[in-house]
C-alpha cells in the first residue's frame, strides 16, 4: 500500500510531499515494526517486493520511506552527507 506522509513531515518541517510504502503482515496485530530506509538509487519495485515485503512475510509491519519524494536523488544525497 503506498501512502502520503506529507502531513507528518510539513508538521517536522521536512519533505513537503513524502512518499512511502507501507507493507501489513496478515491478521490481527501488534505488530513489531521496521522502517526501511533506501540506498542511494531511491526506493523502487526490487527493494519493496525483496526486502519490504520479506519482512512482512516474516511477520513485521514495515515502512519503506522514500527519502527523495520531494527534490530528487541529488538533493537526498547532499543533505544525507552533510
Amino acid at each position: 500500500m503506498r501512502i502520503d506522509l506529507s502531513i507528518v513531515s510539513a508538521a517536522a518541517g521536512g519533505s513537503r510531499t513524502p512518499r512511502g510504502y507501507l507493507a501489513k503482515p496478515a491478521g490481527i496485530g501488534p505488530f513489531p515494526g521496521v522502517v526501511l530506509i533506501h540506498e542511494a538509487f531511491g526506493l523502487d519495485d526490487v527493494k519493496r517486493r525483496r526486502h519490504a515485503d520479506r519482512l512482512t512475510a516474516a511477520g513485521y509491519l514495515t515502512l519503506a520511506v522514500e527519502l527523495d519524494s520531494d527534490d530528487g536523488a541529488r538533493d537526498c544525497l547532499v543533505s544525507t552527507m552533510r
